[in-house]
């Protein structure tokens, strides 16, 4: 076993070569990407601000029949804003009341539309009913 003896610069440079570090996005890339994590979570955080219902919602599970798809629901008596997650490796399609419209996602192929929509895998999309 090697010893531990490296100084923190050694340490830095080793992290800075690997793999993993070279993937990395800077946060100002980020911030022009409109695919990007940060400009995802931003937008939910823009559709939370916007909806200050969903402080006191109700939520509850939306069932697609899709082990792949997880939905939840947050709703009051005048407000619906529906997320859902797929969990899966492949492109899911799906079927929702068509009074839900696309408000967020991560991913531009994620679609819906007339009462439908596929979302991408490993994604997740906010949809507001009108």
């Amino acid at each position: 076993m090697e010893e531990l003896n490296n100084s923190l610069d050694e340490v830095i440079d080793y992290i800075k070569n690997t793999k993993e570090y070279k993937m990395c996005i800077t946060l100002k890339e980020q911030m022009s990407d409109k695919e990007s994590l940060w400009s995802h979570y931003h937008e939910v955080l823009n559709i939370r601000n916007r909806n200050a219902f969903l402080t006191n919602a109700k939520a509850k599970v939306y069932d697609f029949g899709n082990a792949s798809l997880f939905g939840m629901v947050a709703y009051d008596d005048e407000h619906e804003i529906v997320v859902i997650h797929n969990f899966s490796s492949e492109v899911v399609e799906f079927d929702v009341d068509e009074a839900y419209v696309l408000q967020s996602s991560l991913d531009s192929k994620n679609k819906v539309k007339k009462g439908s929509g596929s979302i991408q895998p490993y994604s997740t999309i906010v949809l507001e009913k009108e």
